[in-house]
């Protein structure tokens, strides 16, 4: 069935009115996407953010990889967005400020861009594939594809950026790449204003300006220090405020409240 997008705007929520004791949604932007179709979910509307954990994997993989094998070299800054292909993850916008550092004479930066499009979209990674194709800095991109484990892609990464063009209900990539201790350059609307705090955890820039991210991305490179104290920080909010306990203790507190259970 197909429905209007105007319809399911309005739809969606008033059946979450009508037949919802209490919502949670996994940020404060999407909440307010949900209060603004339909006001009266306000009072039953809380915000539980998505948690995270790669204990099952052990701090020791046997799946870890180098830079030199996706031929970068070991003495670049790899800057790495991972994400679906598609129209509003920002992968134009991550070519443009590789370009435009390129222009700049920086040649110590390599971008690395970790994912596979949609089924019936691969239209998209032909685009990006002509993009890179064109793009004077072509010798600093790496195209990967999906990866299963995606953990020892953020343990060579030195900086992570979401650079979507259009806000995110979350941004789990984001708490992805700060539980592995890296800085955040994100995109400065939707759920990631919730996860990346400007200053302490990363940086945020604004949508779709390249130069912005190319400046952050340069700032971050140019100063291990900062960057570090960035990814270091970065992993205790992970750890404390994205945790799967703290999920699981939210969740279990909305349930007693719905079920009129005190929270003892």
């Amino acid at each position: 069935m197909i429905v209007h997008p105007t319809i399911a705007r309005y739809i969606f929520p008033l059946l979450l009115h009508i037949f919802s004791d209490r919502v949670v949604t996994n940020s404060s932007a999407s909440r307010k996407l949900l209060v603004d179709a339909l006001p009266t979910l306000a009072r039953k509307s809380f915000v539980v953010w998505n948690g995270i954990t790669r204990d099952a994997l052990g701090e020791e993989r046997s799946g870890a990889i180098t830079k030199s094998e996706l031929n970068i070299a070991e003495e670049c800054t790899c800057v790495t967005l991972v994400g679906r292909i598609n129209r509003w993850k920002g992968h134009d916008v991550f070519i443009k400020a590789a370009n435009h550092l390129w222009e700049k004479g920086i040649r110590n930066i390599a971008f690395l861009m970790v994912g596979s499009p949609p089924p019936g979209q691969e239209a998209f990674e032909t685009d990006l594939r002509q993009a890179i194709e064109r793009s004077p800095a072509k010798k600093s991109i790496t195209l990967k594809g999906y990866a299963n484990d995606i953990w020892p892609i953020w343990d060579l990464t030195d900086i992570a950026v979401v650079p979507s063009t259009e806000p995110e209900p979350f941004g789990m990539v984001a708490i992805e790449a700060m539980l592995a201790g890296k800085p955040v350059i994100a995109s400065n609307h939707g759920g990631l204003t919730e996860i990346v705090l400007p200053g302490i955890t990363g940086e945020l820039v604004p949508p779709n300006d390249y130069i912005a991210l190319a400046d952050s991305i340069l700032k971050l490179a140019s100063d291990n220090d900062y960057a570090k104290r960035l990814g270091d920080s970065g992993k205790q909010r992970a750890m404390h405020d994205f945790s799967m306990d703290s999920v699981i203790a939210s969740f279990t507190s909305h349930y007693h409240a719905v079920a009129g259970h005190s929270d003892e």
